[in-house]
């Protein structure tokens, strides 16, 4: 009798048991049914790239096991920055792109020819906003010299790359006082017709600084696509003369 009991609670272990095991089956054979839209890169991207719509697609993956942060509309990638390397194929993860390039080397690697690094010596402590310019900044160039001062149109919003001290350390925004040391140059991102022009500033009289704009990059690049406007109208000025 007790070998009877022992095998029916045995038999009633395995059913639980398997019942279990089909539960666990189903809800795998289930999850791995469900889809969702992804964003993959269509190509290699290294760190610091613009992101642009043919680089990446939106493809359809089983949602099973996927990580936590995947992007899942191309809005939320193109015209942002890979903050890492990526391979062709790769999903990209929120944590792995950027709005924009913080650091003056990674911008300094960006150059394409369309825009270069162009460096403004400081003479005066007043010249560059009492030493509190910073990367990022949109500044207008003052121009003065014996006819008087002026911002020229072409120079109105300029973006600061970066700001250096006179031990040639590039001034971070997470700098303490401690660490402060006087600022020496002011970098800007120009046109090779902007950097012509600040040379002649900079050679007749003298170059300052007014801050116009600190803040989030897109309100920044508003700036900058007004001043991009007034270059080209007077590109197209000069070529219909």
């Amino acid at each position: 009798m007790k070998i009877v009991k022992n095998r029916i609670f045995l038999a009633l272990i395995c059913g639980v048991f398997a019942v279990l095991c089909v539960f666990a089956y189903t809800t795998t054979i289930k999850s791995e049914a469900k889809t969702v839209q992804v964003v993959k890169f269509t190509c290699a991207v290294s760190k610091g790239e613009k992101i642009a719509d043919n680089m990446v697609q939106n493809v359809t993956v089983g949602a099973y096991n996927l990580s936590p942060g995947i992007i899942t509309s191309k809005d939320d990638v193109v015209g942002k920055y890979a903050d890492a390397d990526f391979a062709k194929g790769d999903l990209i993860l929120s944590n792995k792109i950027t709005d924009s390039i913080s650091t003056a080397p990674d911008r300094l690697s960006m150059l394409d020819g369309t825009r270069v690094a162009y460096s403004v010596t400081i003479k005066d402590f007043s010249d560059a906003l009492s030493d509190k310019l910073r990367s990022g900044d949109i500044v207008s160039v003052i121009k003065s010299d014996k006819s008087g001062a002026a911002i020229p149109p072409e120079l109105t919003y300029v973006e600061v790359l970066t700001v250096t001290d006179s031990k040639g350390v590039d001034r971070d925004q997470t700098d303490t006082e401690e660490e402060k040391d006087t600022l020496k140059t002011v970098t800007l991102l120009v046109t090779p017709s902007q950097a012509v022009q600040l040379t002649e500033y900079e050679d007749s009289g003298e170059i300052h600084f007014a801050l116009v704009y600190r803040g989030d990059s897109k309100t920044a690049q508003k700036f900058l696509d007004k001043q991009s406007e007034v270059l080209n109208d007077g590109a197209a000025d000069s070529s219909n003369r």
